[in-house]
């Protein structure tokens, strides 16, 4: 799992997280939240 500035709690996948995050960078890519909220995070390729 990726980590930045801290591990990620949990992810999210793209369609999920667009609405509160933006479109993700690339494809494949899906929201890594570093709060319990889901609300902050950052973007990241998706685990297989």
């Amino acid at each position: 799992m990726a980590v930045v500035a801290g591990a990620a709690v949990g992810f999210v996948s793209a369609a999920a997280a667009a609405s509160w995050a933006g479109s993700p960078p690339a494809p494949g890519y899906c929201w890594y939240y570093t709060d319990a909220d889901r609300t902050k995070g950052f973007w990241d390729v998706c685990p297989k």
